[in-house]
């Protein structure tokens, strides 16, 4: 995937590896994929032959270009981690059993680092997580809408200034046993 971006403005959703971000004079978002994306795309490539991508630059990650400009990667509410993650569940992708599992295996492999690249002159790149506050109205919005019963509410309401590990190991204890979750989080 190619994503080029000239003297202009523009948005978009980065896939979990693969894809090419140029921004020059101008300014680009891009949203990072779920972490249930990551995990099914890392699924997916174990035991594959070497893509060219990777025997070019000796990686799959997405590569992040920015000249003149500014680029920023937004990472996902926790609610659509939640959402993304147990939908892998629930469509039989992947088993609440095997979840730790996967969990373990990718942060083996990409640690505490994202999936990306970037080379930026003259310009800025950042990467840009959610304010509490942003988090907290998703939350809100999604009990509204239905997509959350209260006691997960809460129980994710905890995550919201969490580090980024705690958060994947946490969403797969919950997603893989939700009748496991504290009680009174």
């Amino acid at each position: 995937m190619f994503h080029f971006c000239l003297f202009a403005g523009t948005e978009g959703e980065m896939p979990p590896a693969g894809m090419t971000a140029i921004t020059i004079f101008g300014g680009s978002e891009l949203r990072r994929p779920t972490l249930a994306r990551e995990i099914g795309a890392w699924r997916a490539r174990r035991g594959m032959p070497r893509s060219r991508w990777r025997w070019l630059f000796g990686s799959d990650e997405n590569l992040i270009v920015t000249i003149f400009g500014a680029t920023c990667v937004v990472e996902p509410t926790l609610v659509e981690e939640y959402a993304a993650m147990a939908s892998l569940v629930r469509s039989g992708q992947v088993t609440g059993e095997e979840l730790p599992s996967l969990l373990d295996g990718l942060e083996s492999q990409i640690g505490g680092r994202d999936s990306y690249r970037t080379l930026t002159l003259f310009g800025g790149c950042v990467v840009r997580r959610r304010s509490p506050s942003r988090e907290r109205k998703a939350l809100d919005a999604a009990v509204a809408n239905g997509g959350l019963d209260h006691r997960t509410r809460s129980w994710l309401e905890t995550l919201v200034e969490a580090p980024r590990g705690v958060r994947w190991r946490a969403l797969g204890e919950l997603v893989a046993n939700p009748l496991r979750a504290p009680a009174g989080a």
